[in-house]
């Protein structure tokens, strides 16, 4: 009986050794490794979505300055519009031409300044309107960034 209880004492040694060895050399490390991929899989993601979000940033602002290049142009041209019809209507205007202090040469200098080119300066109003549009687009794309709408 002595030989029996030895060898079941030995053989159930063994086995919870065999289980020990198991949960800290097999299990153990596998709960690590399974820990850090899903640690480098949230980064790798949180990696992705600012990156995402810093294109989608920069593409905002490059639609911003388009719009604010094209409305600045598109105002050079009304106001290049509105000069040429000013211009028209007072050198058609009689008692303008025929008054002596200022006739053509009054005209031209105050409705002459006809640039319609995309870089013309603007008045301060016009300027202003064009440069504020601009400054809430930014605004916009800031905001949409921060809440990644």
């Amino acid at each position: 009986m002595d030989k029996f209880l030895a060898r079941t004492l030995g053989v159930a040694a063994l086995l919870a050794g065999a289980g020990i060895f198991y949960h800290y050399v097999v299990h153990l490390p596998s709960l690590d490794r399974e820990k850090k991929a899903a640690e480098a899989t949230a980064a790798d993601s949180l990696a992705e979505e600012k990156r995402q979000r810093a294109a989608k940033y920069q593409v905002c602002l490059f639609t911003a300055s388009q719009n604010y290049d094209q409305g600045w142009a598109s105002a050079c041209k009304s106001l290049a519009a509105d000069n040429t019809r000013s211009l028209e209507n007072c050198l058609a205007t009689p008692s303008i031409m025929q008054n002596q202090f200022m006739g053509r040469q009054w005209c031209e200098k105050q409705y002459g300044d006809i640039d319609a080119s995309p870089n013309c300066s603007l008045p301060g109003g016009r300027a202003d309107n064009v440069n504020k549009y601009f400054t809430d687009a930014k605004k916009q794309c800031e905001l949409e960034a921060r809440t990644d709408l």
